[in-house]
């Protein structure tokens, strides 16, 4: 999740959750920005927390934030501005998570946050399961090209081993959906599904369907609970791999 709020220049900003400072820096075009990591350790990179929070384009970061150093919930840790490619005075604030147990931040995996803000409430947003899935990801790796990762949650003691996750695909104008089960990455809640090689050098279509124990119908990314398919998809281009490992058909 990613959320530009207006404010003007100079406004506190403080961190939302406790947690360990990450970054306290400047990036490209003089953006200055802070880091934080939260949640449990998840390897031994000092740096790998559970999920973060990001604050962008600040005029600048309080003193005392070096890496590792806690931060409480509710702590100042800057003020607002429009440092980096911004056009106004705002906060860029987003939720975001590094994928895998072995990755670090990256502002591009963003998750919705209330998965770690709500632990406990069963039924924050009225059984829509909101966070239940989180949207996917396309990333590449040469041993396998393109590939769509997805962050799956149980919410029950026997989700982890009834969940079945699947990644559908066609080519636009298509009306027939590959189906490619996603296997789970690890001990992470990170399932990971393939495209097959009749669409490397193209641009498909694609969604994800969760079927959970005890729930008919599904739940999708894009979200419609219980529609086998949703009504709109997501796109991405398919890049083949260039040190293929296995056959992907």
């Amino acid at each position: 999740m990613k959320v530009d709020i207006p404010c003007g220049n100079g406004t506190e900003v403080y961190a939302i959750q406790a947690g360990y400072v990450v970054f306290a820096t400047t990036a490209g075009y003089g953006m200055k920005y802070v880091v934080l990591g939260h949640g449990e350790k998840l390897s031994s990179n000092p740096d790998t927390y559970q999920y973060y929070t990001h604050y962008f384009h600040l005029s600048r970061w309080e003193s005392g934030l070096d890496r590792g150093v806690h931060v409480s919930k509710g702590q100042k840790i800057g003020l607002s501005g429009d440092t980096g490619c911004s056009g106004s005075y705002h906060l860029d604030f987003g939720f975001d998570t590094g994928g895998t147990s072995s990755a670090a931040w990256d502002s591009n995996r963003r998750v919705l946050p209330a998965r770690y803000l709500f632990p406990g409430v069963s039924d924050w947003n009225g059984s829509y399961d909101l966070d239940f899935a989180q949207p996917p990801q396309s990333a590449y790796n040469k041993n396998h090209g393109t590939y769509i990762d997805i962050n799956v949650y149980p919410k029950g003691t026997s989700d982890s081993q009834t969940l079945t996750v699947t990644l559908k695909y066609r080519e636009p104008g298509e009306t027939i959906w590959t189906n490619s089960t996603m296997s789970k990455v690890g001990t992470s809640s990170v399932y990971r599904g393939y495209f097959g090689s009749s669409v490397w050098n193209k641009t498909v279509q694609y969604h994800v369907t969760i079927a959970r124990n005890g729930i008919s119908g599904y739940i999708t990314r894009p979200v419609e609970k219980y529609a086998a398919v949703p009504s709109y998809f997501y796109q991405v281009y398919v890049s083949p791999p260039t040190n293929p490992k296995a056959p992907q058909d």
